[in-house]
């Protein structure tokens, strides 16, 4: 590819996580990764860069009674910052 008529950028991945008994608030965040990708007029595709994706279960720590912000701070402080 030319970087001329790039037509979609397609997120790839894939992911199994392990769903476990909860027992710590790190529990209850998943991480995946995969690869992002161009897609041209003819269907050509070219890997242009990666990426990584953090869920956090917010529902199920409501469910078990953990702070919101306990949760997102138990993976990394960084990720407290979007409380």
């Amino acid at each position: 590819m030319n970087g001329k008529g790039k037509l979609a950028i397609i997120m790839s991945w894939s992911c199994e996580n392990y769903v476990s008994e909860y027992t710590d608030p790190d529990d209850l965040i998943y991480e995946t990764s995969g690869n992002l990708f161009a897609i041209d007029e003819n269907d050509d595709k070219e890997c242009i860069g990666k990426f990584r994706i953090y869920y956090v279960d917010v529902e199920r720590a409501i469910n078990e009674r953990e702070s919101i912000f306990d949760v997102l701070d138990a993976h990394s402080s960084h990720l407290s910052e979007y409380y």
